[in-house]
C-alpha cells in the first residue's frame, strides 16, 4: 500500500466521552454489578484513562471494528480483576443515557 493509498484517521468522535462517575450512574440504572461469569468473582475495574485522573477524568474509549467495513463501533469495558474477562458497553448508548440522566 503506497502512501496515497493510506486513509487519514477520522478524528475521534468527542461526544462519547464520559467519566467514571457518569458510566458508574448508568451501570447502577441500566445493568445491575452481577459476579462475572466467567470466574464468579465481582470485582470489576473500569477502563479509566491512565495517568493523573484529575487532568483527565474521561473513561478510555475501546473500538470494535466492524467485518468487512471501515466503521468502528466505540465501546465503554468493564473488566473483571480477577481473570479478565471484558464486559463491552455501546458509547453511543452510554453516552445518550448520560445526556438523558444529567
Amino acid at each position: 500500500m503506497s502512501d496515497s493509498d493510506r486513509k487519514e484517521p477520522e478524528p475521534m468522535d468527542t461526544s462519547h466521552r464520559i467519566t467514571h462517575e457518569q458510566f458508574t450512574r448508568f451501570l447502577q440504572a441500566k445493568a445491575p454489578e452481577k459476579p462475572c461469569p466467567e470466574c464468579g468473582v465481582n470485582d470489576w475495574a473500569t477502563s479509566q484513562t491512565p495517568g493523573d485522573h484529575r487532568k483527565n477524568p474521561y473513561l478510555q474509549i475501546g473500538l470494535l471494528p466492524g467485518a468487512f467495513t471501515d466503521k468502528v463501533m466505540p465501546l465503554h469495558t468493564l473488566s473483571c480483576r480477577n481473570c479478565g474477562f471484558v464486559k463491552m458497553f455501546s458509547a453511543q448508548l452510554v453516552g445518550d443515557w448520560v445526556k438523558k440522566n444529567a
